[in-house]
Formats: C-alpha cells, sequence, structure tokens
C-alpha cells in the first residue's frame, strides 16, 4: 500500500438525530490521536432522511440523497467522493471511544482491512439487554492477526485496497453488506485484521418490534451472501441452532432473568427458523 499520509472518516447517515451529534464531537475530540496522520474530512451521506438540526463542524462535509437508496449505495457513494489516503468508516450512532484511533495508528499491519468491535451499548429495558448481551458486534478480546468478518458498525482500510475490491453490493441493501464484502475481500487475497481496541459505544435503542426486523434481514442477509459466494451454511445454521440453548441459558444462569430467558429463546429461536427457511429456498432455488 501507499504511504498514508492522511484519512477520512466517512458515515452513512439515515435518521439518527440523537446520536449524530455525540459520534462527531468525539471524532474531532479524538482526532489528534490520529498523529502522524491527518484528519482531512468527515464526510457524511443523508440518505434521504431530514439533515441534523444541531451545527456540523467545520471539517465536516455532506452529500444529500432526497431519497433514501439503502446502506450499501451509500458506501459506496462515499468511497467516491471521499478523499483521504486510509478510510475509517463509523455507522451514525457508533461513537469512537478513546483510545480508537491510537490503535489503528499503533496496531494496524499497514495491509489488511481493520475490524473494529462494540464495546457497549445501552442495557436500559429488556430489548436492549439482550442485544447488549447476546447480539453484540463483536470477535471478542484478543487481536486477531486474520478475522473471518468485519462489522458494518465500526472498519477502516487504505483507499486503495477499497478501491481494488470494488463496490459494496447494493442487492444487500441495509443488511449484510458487510458480509458479502468480507467474503469477497478475502477471495480476492486481501486481509482482514480484528483490533479489539478500535471499541465504538452503540448508541441504539431497541424495541421488541425492532429487534425481530433486525434478526430477520440480518439472518437472511447471512445465508444470502454464503450463497452468493457458493460457500457452506450448514455450520451457520448449526451454530444457529446451538445459539438458542446458550443465550437462554445465560439469560437464566448469568443474568438471572425469566423474562430475559423468553426473549432469548423467542428471538434465537426466530433467527434459527430464518435461516434454516433461507437456506432451504437458496437450495431450491438453485436446482
Amino acid at each position: 500500500m501507499n504511504t498514508i499520509r492522511n484519512c477520512s472518516v466517512l458515515i452513512p447517515y439515515y435518521n439518527k438525530p440523537s446520536s449524530i451529534g455525540t459520534v462527531l464531537s468525539a471524532i474531532v475530540n479524538l482526532q489528534n490521536e490520529l498523529d502522524p496522520w491527518t484528519l482531512c474530512e468527515i464526510l457524511i451521506l443523508i440518505d434521504g432522511s431530514p439533515l441534523p438540526k444541531q451545527s456540523l463542524p467545520s471539517i465536516v462535509r455532506c452529500i444529500t440523497l432526497q431519497k433514501n437508496q439503502g446502506l450499501a449505495n451509500a458506501r459506496n457513494l462515499l468511497l467516491q467522493q471521499c478523499k483521504g489516503d486510509f478510510i475509517i468508516f463509523f455507522d451514525a450512532d457508533a461513537v469512537p471511544k478513546l483510545g480508537a484511533f491510537s490503535s489503528i495508528v499503533q496496531h494496524w499491519d499497514g495491509k489488511s482491512l481493520m475490524a473494529g468491535t462494540e464495546d457497549n451499548s445501552p442495557e436500559e429495558g429488556l430489548a436492549n439487554q439482550f442485544r447488549r448481551y447476546f447480539w453484540v458486534q463483536t470477535q471478542g478480546h484478543q487481536a486477531l492477526p486474520t478475522a473471518p468478518y468485519f462489522f458494518g458498525l465500526v472498519f477502516a482500510a487504505p483507499a486503495e485496497m477499497l478501491r481494488k475490491v470494488g463496490e459494496f453490493d447494493r442487492k444487500m441493501g441495509n443488511f449484510g453488506e458487510d458480509i458479502e464484502y468480507s467474503m469477497r475481500l478475502r477471495k480476492m487475497g486481501f486481509n482482514i485484521q480484528y483490533e479489539p481496541n478500535l471499541k465504538v459505544l452503540h448508541q441504539r435503542n431497541d424495541s421488541l418490534s425492532s429487534l425481530t426486523k433486525l434478526i430477520y434481514h440480518h439472518s437472511k442477509s447471512q445465508i444470502l451472501a454464503h450463497q452468493m459466494h457458493q460457500c457452506s451454511i450448514i455450520e451457520i445454521v448449526w451454530k444457529s441452532l446451538l445459539w438458542i440453548f446458550v443465550a437462554s441459558g445465560s439469560a437464566l444462569k448469568a443474568h438471572k432473568s425469566v423474562s430475559l430467558f423468553w426473549m432469548a429463546l423467542a428471538l434465537c429461536t426466530w433467527s434459527f427458523l430464518v435461516k434454516l427457511f433461507a437456506s432451504i429456498m437458496g437450495s431450491i432455488h438453485r436446482e
């Protein structure tokens, strides 16, 4: 990769007025951690939703779409318009924590895409507790020089690499574009490096309804991405079945909550059934 001199922070934005100000403030306040690199811009794509009401830092540049066109499309437009040698993506509700930027500068291996982690999220309410304990976007506490995937929530890579891999697949829409891209990137011979100190606070707020929809779309898109790349889905479905027992058991044993037990049992079963049905339908269509 070419020598990195500056970086762009890219943020796809759709209707996150309660969190975007906190995200931007954290980025501006932590930008000195990027030394010897320079933060040259924070580029936001406003994807068919109202503009944030608060005033934006001078380093922010906005691209505005009148109609929502989906997350994959937003990532592609941001990559087309950005100026930096190095790209750092944050979701509009992913607040970088102290040390997140310095972890990139200090631990990036100089060639890989660096995957980050959801370090914390709200726990007020049963739905948020389920998401915090059993649907967290992390690959653990240990660094992985070679990781299987990255989360769209937070990741970083040289612009040169991302442009070689190509666009995020628009067929994935708002879900699973990171899974599909991970698989394609690795197939092309590039590497994903997982850095547990690239941490964000995920400022989302869930309900039973939003979780049901989220799990449906994520579970279905995970199967779709594997089918697109002709990869086995048996392990995914099997792990999803096991997670029903792990999550519901943990709700009782570790968290001592009967209500959380029933929610974990129901939602993890829902994820398993969606994956099972999607895998069966995909097999039928291929035949």
